[in-house]
């Protein structure tokens, strides 16, 4: 590798989050550490636990993600090539949907997090299984 050339590929990273993401540089750039940092590299990939961690690392204890089919579905959705772990690329655009995106493609995700299936449409057992867990979370806020 000559000199200089992971520095170039890493401003290519940013460059193209910073144009496909609505995160500023400062954040993508700590994106990619943090997602290097738990991976060993930028070509690294962060499995289901791995990703459960680095994310809870960074919220607040009441906020955190727990370990529930809602959260494993949340992975499932942001795992595009279906191979059970995230790249740097999944994490971040993932990481965009989340958090920076506008309502209708909040809604989109929060659908696909929901269409257990995969089919498009919301069936009546998934909407119970959606009930019965936003049931369980207000019993347990009590």
């Amino acid at each position: 590798m000559e000199p200089g050339e992971d520095n170039t590929q890493a401003n290519i990273l940013v460059s193209q989050f910073a144009n496909t993401t609505f995160f500023l540089v400062p954040t993508i750039e700590k994106l990619i550490a943090l997602f290097e940092k738990a991976t060993g590299s930028e070509k690294g990939f962060l499995g289901y636990d791995e990703f459960l961690n680095l994310v809870n690392s960074k919220l607040p204890v009441n906020a955190s993600l727990e370990d529930d089919r809602v959260t494993r579905r949340i992975f499932a959705v942001l795992d595009k090539d279906c191979d059970y772990y995230l790249n740097i690329n999944e994490f971040i655009m993932g990481l965009s949907l989340l958090t920076r995106t506008n309502k209708e493609e909040q809604f989109k995700l929060v659908f696909k997090v929901f269409d257990a299936d995969d089919d498009g449409t919301i069936t009546l057992h998934e909407l119970a299984r959606i009930l019965k867990l936003n049931t369980a979370s207000i019993k347990s806020d009590d």
